[in-house]
């Protein structure tokens, strides 16, 4: 089993948001993982081009460019590259979250 490198959430992450909707673009290397963290709001995890895992305390999620992970706040959680990785992480303050699951879950993305 190759060795997994480990990398910080990014530092948008680490601190509160600056407008209620922020999005923030990352590239992962394949075997990277940022270690598990948790924020006040809600996340949806994208890579446009590669496959992510994205493990919370109850469930995994493997997915490919076509879908993502909508991650609710107060969820510990980690992102894995299973490749390599294009990711965009777009995080939503609590007062935007009017309709979003309540739960986390994998959600298609659609190209028009």
């Amino acid at each position: 089993m190759p060795k997994m490198i480990e990398l910080t959430p990014s530092n948008e992450s680490m601190k509160p948001l600056s407008r209620p909707i922020v999005v923030v673009n990352r590239e992962l290397f394949i075997h990277s993982t940022v270690k598990k963290h948790r924020h006040t709001w809600g996340q949806f995890v994208y890579a446009s081009r590669g496959v992510l895992a994205v493990a919370t305390t109850v469930s995994r999620y493997i997915v490919p460019p076509e879908q993502g992970v909508w991650v609710t706040p107060n969820t510990c959680h980690e992102v894995t590259a299973i490749s390599d990785v294009e990711l965009t992480s777009f995080y939503f303050d609590n007062t935007v979250l009017s309709g979003f699951p309540e739960c986390c879950c994998v959600l298609n993305v659609e190209f028009f």
